[in-house]
C-alpha cells in the first residue's frame, strides 16, 4: 500500500483505515498468496507499507484493528531506507544554525547530514496493542532509493491518494510489470492514474496557480505511450479493494 505523508482533501483517515482492515480481512480468508515470496506457504500474504505518516500509518491501524478483533498478527511490515537525510543549511550565525528552521522558507540546503531513519512511534505504540513487535524491512540508503524497492517486493500494488513520490513508485511497478490498483475517489496520484488507465489524464504543467506538476520534467511519466494501463485497476473506492484484489490476483 502506497499514499502520501501528507494526503489533499479527498483523502480521509477512513479511507486507509478501512482499506488496511479489509485487506488484512482478505489475506486471512483468501488463499491466493500461498506460494508468493512473503506468504512461505501458511495461506496469506502480507501487507506493508513505506513507514511513513499519513497513509501508510492509516493502513497499518486497520490491518491491527482487525487483528486485534480476530486474535491473529497484524500481517504488517515496514519498507524503510537506512537512513534519513536532514538538509543542513549554512555553516556558521549569519546564515543560521544549521537545521530547518533557523532560516528563510527560500533558503536552499547547503548540504545533507545521514541520521539512521525511524518509523513514526505511532507504528511502535500501535504494535504494542496488538503484543508485536512492528517488522521492518531496511532497503536502500534513502527514501528515494526506498521507492525504487517497492516494485521489487510487492505482488500488487495499491494506491491511495499519493504525491510526486506515490506517482514514481506506481510507474516503476507498472514498468517493471507489477499489477497496480488505483483507488480512484481518494485523488492525488491515484486519481492521476485512474484518468491515464481511461486515457482522461492531462498533466498541468504549470499553466494554472494551482499545478499539480510543475516540478516534473517534460514529458510527465504518465504520458509514456509505453506503458502497459492493463496492469492497472480501478477500484472506485476502498471498500471496492476486495473484489479488484480477487479478481487481479486470480488473473495473474
Amino acid at each position: 500500500m502506497i499514499g502520501a505523508t501528507s494526503p489533499d482533501y479527498y483523502y480521509s483517515a477512513d479511507n486507509g483505515i478501512i482499506a488496511g482492515y479489509l485487506i488484512r480481512k482478505f489475506l486471512a480468508k483468501n488463499k491466493e498468496f500461498t506460494n508468493t515470496r512473503f506468504a512461505q506457504g501458511n495461506g496469506s500474504g502480507h501487507l506493508f507499507t513505506g513507514g511513513v505518516e499519513g497513509v501508510g500509518l492509516d493502513v497499518y491501524l486497520g490491518a491491527a484493528m482487525y487483528a486485534k478483533e480476530n486474535k491473529v498478527p497484524s500481517k504488517f511490515f515496514a519498507l524503510i531506507p537506512e537512513f534519513n537525510m536532514v538538509p543542513v543549511y549554512g555553516g556558521g550565525d549569519e546564515e543560521g544554525y544549521g537545521f530547518v528552521g533557523f532560516v528563510g522558507s527560500m533558503a536552499r540546503p547547503t548540504s545533507f547530514n545521514q541520521v539512521p531513519y525511524d518509523i513514526p512511534a505511532a507504528y511502535y505504540n500501535t504494535a504494542r496493542l496488538l503484543g508485536e513487535k512492528c517488522k521492518e524491512v531496511r532497503a536502500g540508503e534513502d527514501m528515494s532509493e526506498r521507492r525504487a524497492y517497492v516494485a521489487a517486493v510487492a505482488d500488487v500494488l495499491v494506491v491511495l491518494n499519493g504525491g510526486h513520490g506515490t506517482l514514481d513508485e506506481a510507474v516503476t511497478a507498472i514498468e517493471r510489470g507489477v499489477p497496480v490498483i488505483v483507488v480512484q475517489n481518494t485523488g492525488g496520484a491515484a486519481k492521476d492514474i485512474a484518468d491515464r488507465k481511461n486515457n482522461k489524464f492531462v498533466p498541468d504543467r504549470g499553466t494554472s496557480k494551482h499545478a499539480k506538476f510543475v516540478k516534473f520534467a517534460v514529458p510527465h511519466r504518465l504520458e509514456d505511450k509505453t506503458l502497459n494501463m492493463d496492469l492497472v485497476h480501478v477500484a472506485f473506492d476502498e471498500w471496492d479493494i476486495p473484489d479488484t484484489l480477487e479478481y487481479v490476483i486470480k488473473k495473474k
